[in-house]
């Protein structure tokens, strides 16, 4: 049987830290069934029409993990935290409708919810990922919403900016991000 993360083993083998890699795919796992079938906009409004079908998130998640990428590419970030972001970014959106249910609807706060995963599933148990990590994945997570959370928490790190912005960017209707294409064109 499949391990679910590996419906996003692309984008997590662009984490180059192992043990991050290992956090990231154990989270998965244990993320609420719903994140794998649900569309990526509960009312419609935002979002490309091709995410408003079954798995709609997970394309969602994988297209601003593409842009988180290249974002970070362009911003000349390090590799630790480029995995940082990455992780983030594809963490970002595992319990948009809740933890540990599905109420059909996003959730104001849901960035940090992915920590609850951790925390419930024992995830960190024996995981080598420094607490200090950890928080900062989950900070840039928290924030990916901008001003549309509340409470509204503006990104004050580099890494929860291009999460935000990558969810952003991907959630909008007029970005085309397409997942065959390796590079975009100059």
């Amino acid at each position: 049987m499949a391990r679910k993360y590996e419906l996003m083993i692309n984008e997590i083998r662009l984490i180059k830290d192992l043990s991050i890699q290992k956090m990231v795919m154990d989270t998965l796992e244990k993320a609420p069934e719903y994140f794998w079938t649900i569309p990526s906009s509960s009312t419609g409004k935002h979002h490309p029409p091709d995410e408003f079908k079954e798995g709609g998130k997970v394309l969602h998640t994988r297209r601003a993990t593409k842009i988180a990428d290249t974002l970070c590419e362009s911003f000349d970030v390090d590799s630790y935290h480029h995995d940082i972001i990455i992780a983030a970014t594809i963490l970002h959106d595992i319990c948009s409708n809740g933890y540990p249910g599905n109420n059909g609807c996003v959730v104001t706060g849901h960035g940090y919810l992915a920590g609850q995963v951790m925390r419930d599933a024992e995830v960190l148990k024996d995981i080598n990922v420094m607490p200090t990590t950890i928080k900062e994945i989950l900070d840039a997570a928290s924030v990916h919403m901008g001003r549309w959370d509340v409470p509204f928490t503006p990104p004050h790190e580099l890494a929860g900016l291009i999460v935000h912005l990558a969810d952003y960017f991907v959630s909008r209707r007029c970005v085309n991000v397409d997942l065959e294409v390796n590079e975009c064109p100059d």
